[in-house]
């Protein structure tokens, strides 16, 4: 009789070998070592925090304003613009830009043909003059001449006097002289002679470079430690980059609105006369006069959180070993440029965290190193 097989038969066969897989895996699972019986399972810890390398600095006890810094432009000591007092054709230029020249050297000429006859003119009359009032003097002592006559004379003299000193101005002002010594900084390239030139046209500008000076300004805090006569030191990179002994020669009284500054000026001999010039750049350092101690630290130790301050110090004040950072509360009594002053319950030495703070949190493990540029 022939055999007929079931068409689910394939199927069924194929479920019963996976079932028997599952079973067996189980099965070994099960043999598996287990935590003993009646006891919870560990949860997972967390790995222990390495230590976190840090850059601390000490607290220092020292002036706030240790040094004081500024930058301004050279100026000569004195300054002068030459400016012309009379009108006409020049007939003469004895100056270019960059002239050393001295106090009543003549610049600039005009024609001066009218003046010197005004001149002449006027010397000649103020000689007349002269002798009608020595007569009329003599024949008044001898009854001939009235006082009036002689009073006229002596008011006939003061007139000729006075128009020679005019006519004598007017010939000088057709020679433009130079007002002080120095170089000259400034002349209009189109001045030759030939040109024409109005009253009051500025014909140059001189600076005396002998001596230098510079303005800068300071905030409130600093004017207070300056005086005048404060020693103080210039660089002008132009020259060369040491620094030059200065002294303070003026220190504002007020602010200049527009900055909220305190100007102070700042003078000093001038070493390079050949190459600093007016207009060239300059840095200035003073040493603060009377200024107070306190504890300082750098701005970027400092932590806010609402209306209180922060610092983290190291809690066994040790470099290149493990240390705990603690967080501790401190005053910030006054601040300059990147610098604190701080109370509260810190001492000089003491190693504050400088670096890292967004990531540390109080008590944690760090190694500390000094930060570089602290002594």
């Amino acid at each position: 009789m022939p055999t007929h097989h079931h068409p689910l038969r394939p199927l069924l066969l194929t479920l019963a070998l996976y079932l028997g897989l599952a079973m067996a895996t189980l099965s070994l699972a099960s043999c598996r070592p287990g935590p003993p019986r009646g006891s919870a399972p560990d949860p997972e810890q967390p790995p222990e925090q390495e230590p976190r390398p840090v850059l601390v600095v000490a607290v220092e006890e020292a002036p706030l304003v240790r040094t004081i810094r500024g930058s301004g432009m050279v100026s000569g000591i004195r300054e002068a613009s030459v400016v012309t007092e009379t009108e006409g054709p020049l007939q003469r230029v004895f100056f270019d830009l960059g002239d050393q020249v001295r106090q009543g050297q003549i610049l600039l000429s005009f024609d001066s043909e009218r003046e010197t006859a005004e001149v002449l003119q006027a010397r000649a009359d103020l000689d007349l003059a002269r002798i009608e009032l020595a007569a009329a003097e003599s024949l008044q002592d001898r009854g001939t001449v009235s006082r009036a006559e002689a009073a006229r004379r002596r008011a006939a003299l003061s007139g000729a006097e006075a128009r020679l000193t005019a006519a004598e101005k007017r010939y000088n002002d057709r020679q433009v002289r130079a007002p002080i010594s120095g170089r000259i900084a400034a002349r209009p390239i189109d001045l030759e002679e030939g040109t024409y030139l109005g009253r009051g046209v500025q014909a140059a500008r001189i600076v005396d470079t002998s001596r230098l000076r510079t303005e800068i300004g300071l905030g409130e805090r600093e004017i207070a430690h300056v005086r005048v006569g404060s020693e103080a030191q210039v660089r002008v990179p132009a020259c060369s980059d040491l620094w030059r002994d200065a002294r303070v020669s003026a220190v504002g009284a007020a602010a200049d609105p527009r900055t909220g500054s305190f100007p102070l000026r700042v003078e000093w001999e001038n070493p390079c006369p050949l190459r600093t010039r007016a207009g060239m750049s300059v840095q200035v350092r003073l040493v603060p006069q009377a200024a107070p101690d306190h504890l300082v630290v750098p701005t970027e130790a400092i932590i806010r959180r609402g209306d209180a301050t922060f610092l983290f110090l190291l809690k066994d004040n040790s470099l290149d070993r493990e240390d705990r950072a603690v967080l501790q509360e401190v005053e910030v009594v006054a601040t300059l440029a990147n610098r604190a002053a701080l109370a509260g319950a810190i001492a000089p030495g003491d190693l504050v965290v400088v670096s890292a703070l967004s990531a540390l949190r109080h008590d944690d493990r760090v190694i500390a190193a000094l930060q570089e540029g602290t002594p």
